[in-house]
């Protein structure tokens, strides 16, 4: 059990500590030890009580003091996700698949010429004929590959407006070399690539985070 004398001095250290060792903390701290005991004496609590009660309801006008008066934080609406919510989810997921279904079929089939096995795709039954097969469509694939890529396009930024000109003639120096560093040429080879087997190719324009240690920049992707 510690001493009734010493609970003042811990809760008038803990006062000091609060005001942050300001100056005349320490004629606070001689003012306060009085008045500590009388309030604990006058509501028949030990010493150091009404002390601690004091620190506390300072401690909450400080908290007070954070939020503006006449603040009112708006009602956000519960929601919540009951089963209906769940079905509903559910029938759009199918939905998606019944309607990308077919264009996943399509890009099967294709890959399956491509590698010479275009007889699963028209085989309905096995009759036991021959089935010949031949590197006539790899061929043909490559051949139009090859001259995608002797063509690959190039930028060219034309202006507007009379006065867009010098913008135009500095952007065209600007965006081939940004090109190089994205890999755009890789880039336009897998796309080529995807679009001669499947009838099309999709590449887009993102902003690359990560790249040049944090700063970031444009990145072409397929």
């Amino acid at each position: 059990m510690k001493n009734n004398k010493q609970l003042p001095e811990e809760m008038l250290a803990e006062l000091e500590r609060m005001n942050g060792g300001a100056p005349g903390a320490a004629a606070d701290r001689e003012q306060a030890a009085p008045m500590a005991q009388e309030q604990g004496a006058g509501l028949g609590q030990a010493p150091g009580a009404g002390m601690a009660m004091g620190m506390q309801d300072q401690a909450m006008g400080q908290q007070g003091k954070q939020m503006p008066e006449g603040l009112v934080l708006p009602e956000v609406p519960a929601r919540t996700i009951g089963l209906t919510e769940i079905q509903e989810a559910r029938n759009t997921l199918n939905l998606y698949r019944q309607g990308k279904e077919n264009l996943e079929q399509n890009v099967i089939e294709n890959q399956q010429w491509y590698q010479q096995r275009h007889w699963d795709v028209l085989r309905k039954t096995n009759t036991g004929s021959v089935e010949p097969t031949s590197g006539w469509l790899f061929n043909a694939i490559q051949n139009k590959h090859a001259d995608a890529m002797d063509n690959i396009p190039a930028p060219s930024i034309l202006p507007r407006e009379e006065t867009d000109k010098a913008e135009a003639q500095m952007l065209s120096s600007i965006v081939p070399v940004i090109l190089e560093e994205a890999g755009f040429e890789e880039v336009y080879d897998q796309h080529t690539d995807n679009k001669i087997r499947s009838g099309t190719g999709i590449y887009g324009v993102f902003w690359d985070a990560s790249k040049r240690g944090g700063i970031g920049d444009v990145a072409v992707k397929e």
